[in-house]
């Protein structure tokens, strides 16, 4: 929710069998597998954007195939109106990440992230250069486009050589979706509340697919801060203990409870940003190696109509008033804003998905309604928003 961000947790999955290692040549797998959201960044000046996950790049030959370069095409009535070349210093610097982590031990962590596994198989592994030995693969786990309209479909082609020089490529065509919502969601908070973190590509929401168009919602007084007093308990911040509603009508399909709102995930008195930083890195890899769904806290999911399911984390111990099966009302208190989890302050972290299991799924892009003053608001919410509700 902070500046310094959150990391929470939601997946898709591409579901690959192994025994397809034996085909030859070049091979592009992209999660999810058939779709891309498109949302509006300035509609009325007709700018859209979206973001294309885990594009995996893989040499299924039995000689090494050198990754030249990859375009990205936006395709609208079968006509190219927007073309992204992803050259080989950008490659470079995707295999050096990923083979990176895999050499630290890192990337196993992040496999429910970067679905390495449904990708690869078990036995693939990284390339750390462009030369990709039989087997190997380069990930780019993230690309975003700015786009002029909306286009059909998004056409990606990866081109790389042979040891012989022969050109060698494969190309895969996703379908663009800007997406509509089934539901009149409302904001699930009553007040006033800043967005500390959005949808936007400065924030680390949307560069996971899980969490792209997730919410970071708290509050901050008149001083800017998001805490009174010196901010060293869980009391002294604004927006702990208030109470979450849910967005709509719908049925509770997944609690989680158990974890508590530990003060020691705070920014301690004298401690520097780095070491903050630091501290806070190993405590994000413990959650990772025990139980990445720790890293959510308490949360609630419910479904709604249309197959969308709201998702409620980092939600204050005990404080959940729901329990698989119920049916819930808009405007129903669930819960109360807490810190367990993987949080760096309290904070509600708010998200739609197109799934019932927040781990499992991929976050979609809505629209919320809200009381601004004596006008009834809706939109998509920016980092930075303040909305008075």
């Amino acid at each position: 929710m902070t500046s310094k961000g959150i990391m929470s947790v939601l997946i898709a999955i591409l579901a690959f069998s192994p025994a397809s290692w034996a085909a030859r040549g070049l091979d592009l797998r992209v999660m999810s597998a058939d779709s891309v959201f498109v949302c509006e960044t300035n509609a009325a000046r007709g700018y859209y954007d979206a973001m294309i996950y885990n594009i995996a790049y893989v040499n299924r030959s039995e000689e090494i195939l050198t990754l030249d370069h990859v375009t990205i095409e936006a395709i609208k009535k079968n006509v190219i109106f927007q073309q992204v070349r992803l050259s080989g210093e950008d490659l470079q610097r995707d295999a050096n990440r990923l083979s990176g982590m895999e050499s630290r031990g890192l990337l196993k962590l992040y496999a429910f992230m970067l679905q390495t596994n449904d990708l690869l198989g078990e036995s693939g592994a990284m390339s750390p250069t462009l030369g990709m030995k039989p087997r190997t693969a380069i990930i780019s786990p993230s690309t975003y486009l700015s786009l002029k309209g909306i286009p059909d479909h998004f056409k990606i082609t990866a081109f790389a050589r042979t040891e012989k020089g022969e050109l060698a490529e494969s190309s895969i065509l996703l379908k663009a979706i800007p997406y509509q919502q089934a539901n009149k969601f409302i904001f699930p908070l009553r007040g006033a509340w800043w967005v500390g973190a959005g949808a936007d590509v400065f924030t680390d929401h949307r560069w996971v697919a899980f969490e792209q168009f997730a919410y970071d919602l708290g509050q901050v007084g008149e001083n800017g801060l998001t805490y009174k007093n010196d901010g060293q308990s869980l009391e002294d911040y604004l927006c702990f203990g208030r109470d979450v509603l849910a967005v709509a009508d719908g049925e509770v399909v997944g609690v989680q409870t158990g974890f508590s709102d530990d003060p020691a995930l705070l920014k301690q008195k004298g401690e520097t940003e780095d070491a903050y930083n630091q501290r806070m890195g190993l405590i994000q890899l413990n959650f990772l190696k025990t139980d990445f769904t720790a890293a959510a806290g308490n949360f609630i999911v419910i479904r709604h109509k249309g197959e969308e399911y709201s998702f409620y984390a980092h939600l204050k111990k005990d404080s959940i008033r729901v329990k698989k099966g119920d049916l819930v009302r808009q405007g129903q208190v669930i819960a109360k804003v807490g810190h367990s989890g993987n949080s760096t302050e309290p904070h509600l972290h708010l998200q739609i998905s197109n799934g019932p299991d927040p781990f499992r799924s991929r976050a979609v892009p809505v629209k919320f309604s809200y009381i601004q003053g004596d006008a009834i608001g809706e939109g998509y919410l920016r980092t930075g928003d303040i909305i008075r509700n």
